[in-house]
Order: structure tokens, then C-alpha cells, then sequence
């Protein structure tokens, strides 16, 4: 594919947006167990946008950011190209997952593998904090074992809306040329003079009371290396940065065949 990124510099970006409306809330006290009167304390929270580092075992460790939604849909960047996805869940303050995995633009795992699928375990502090341990295996029947530890990022407090985030925008990053627009009902449309790629989708609310997305867009009329991208349909979590301007997603689809997540930052004109 002709528009590859650093993925390295796409978390750091990420992160710096992450962290630039503050840091994470502090211990909520709940600890998940039942008290001594038998009142068991609700499931955590388990929401928010989540940066921090994960240990991967004879790997190394790694910046980790992402987003998960009040639904329980999770994304998640590694700086190293990778992206996972999928569902977590809490059970007082235990959280479980589940999720797939694929690198950014068809970046490949240590082993050569282009994806593979994993599940997760740990606790979380609502608002505060989200830590535990993960195993991956890729499709080429490798395991791997890793440790995280997230801070809570306070831009998932802000409210979400259809009509702040409509307008056009145009793409930090440089992976795109056009404008996206973005209707007041959350219907988008790009065309990109360039590859001559036409995306059309539709971002909407999933929770107005936190700042999170659900995005799809779907890709047709692409040319010439950028064929492959044509019927290709995307689906993922998003931000808005009210202080920037900026929005932030990040998506995951098939290509040839094959698992292709992808990242994206547009910025207001």
C-alpha cells in the first residue's frame, strides 16, 4: 500500500492528544468485593481513553494507547504498528477480554504473522487506572505473554455530539489529501484527489455523556495501487479534541482477504 505511517510517531500524536486535556482521575475507593454487610459493589467502569505500556515477554515493552467505549467495544495501538480489538468486560473490579490483532497497514507480527487473536485479564480503578496480563497467539500458532498497566485519560470525560463534530476536515497525518466532511445527521464523505479513493460512512453516538464514537466507512472508486482498497469496510471507536479540533479514530477491516487496522487524525479548517 502506497500511504504507510510510523506508527511510533502515531502513538506519540495519540498520546500527546490523549494527555493534553489531563490526566487520569484518581481511586474511587471501589475495590470490587463484597463489603462486610454483604453489598456487593456495582462492575467498574471499565470506559475511557487509556495510555500507558505493555511488557511483552522476551519482546520488550511498548507505549499502549486506546480507547474503550461504554459498550465494551476496546481498540488499542502498540508503537510498534500493532492494533488489537475487541470486548472487555468487568465483573466488580475484574476485568476480562477478548480480542483479535493485526498491524497497522499490514505491518507484520515478531513472527511474520499478519494477525492472530488473544484474551485478557486484570483489574481496573473506574477512571482511574486499567492493569493487567494478556497472552496472544498468531496465526502461525506463536504465543506470546505480556503485562499492561493504563492510566485513565480525561479527554474520554468530555461529552459527545453529533452537531459539535460536524464540518470539514482535513488529515494531520498525511494520508489522505481532500476534505472530509462530516454531515450535522453523522454522515461522512471523502474523496481523495490522489488515489482517487471515495469514503463514505457514518460516525454516531454511542454514549452522550462520554467522548466516544462508533465510525464505519466503507472505500470504493480507488485507483491504481489503492485498488485493493475498493468495497473494504472499516469499523471502529472515535474521539473529538474540542481544544484542538481534531478527530481521532481508530478502525479496523479486511483487505485482500486479510485483517488491516488503520489510524486516523483530521483536523477541523
Amino acid at each position: 500500500m502506497t500511504h504507510r505511517l510510523s506508527a511510533l510517531a502515531l502513538i506519540s500524536f495519540l498520546g500527546l492528544l490523549a494527555t493534553g486535556c489531563g490526566g487520569g482521575g484518581g481511586d474511587d475507593g471501589d475495590d470490587g468485593f463484597p463489603r462486610d454487610d454483604g453489598f456487593q459493589i456495582p462492575n467498574a467502569a471499565v470506559g475511557g481513553w487509556w495510555l500507558g505500556t505493555t511488557v511483552i515477554a522476551d519482546q520488550g515493552t511498548y507505549e499502549l494507547i486506546g480507547i474503550v467505549a461504554e459498550n465494551g467495544r476496546a481498540y488499542f495501538l502498540q508503537e510498534d504498528g500493532i492494533m488489537y480489538w475487541g470486548t472487555v468486560r468487568s465483573s466488580g473490579n475484574q476485568v476480562t477480554g477478548t480480542f483479535s490483532g493485526a498491524g497497522i497497514m499490514g505491518t507484520e507480527f515478531w513472527d511474520g504473522a499478519l494477525s492472530g487473536t488473544g484474551s485478557l485479564s486484570g483489574t481496573v480503578q473506574a477512571r482511574a487506572l486499567l492493569s493487567g496480563t494478556s497472552v496472544f497467539t498468531t496465526t502461525l500458532n506463536n504465543s506470546s505473554n505480556s503485562a499492561f498497566s493504563l492510566g485513565y485519560q480525561q479527554i474520554y470525560d468530555d461529552d459527545s455530539s453529533l452537531e459539535l463534530i460536524a464540518g470539514n476536515y482535513v488529515d494531520v497525518l498525511g494520508l489522505y489529501a481532500g476534505v472530509l466532511n462530516i454531515a450535522s445527521n453523522g454522515d461522512v464523505f471523502l474523496q481523495d484527489p490522489i488515489s482517487g479513493c471515495v469514503v463514505n460512512g457514518r460516525i454516531a453516538i454511542i454514549n452522550s455523556a462520554y467522548n466516544a464514537y462508533d465510525v464505519r466507512l466503507t472505500y470504493s472508486s480507488c485507483t491504481g495501487t489503492e485498488a485493493v482498497m475498493n468495497g473494504a469496510t472499516f469499523t471502529g471507536l472515535g474521539s473529538y479534541d474540542d481544544g484542538y479540533g481534531q478527530l481521532i479514530a481508530l478502525v479496523q477491516g479486511t483487505v485482500s482477504g486479510s485483517p488491516y487496522p488503520n489510524a486516523f487524525v483530521f483536523e477541523r479548517l
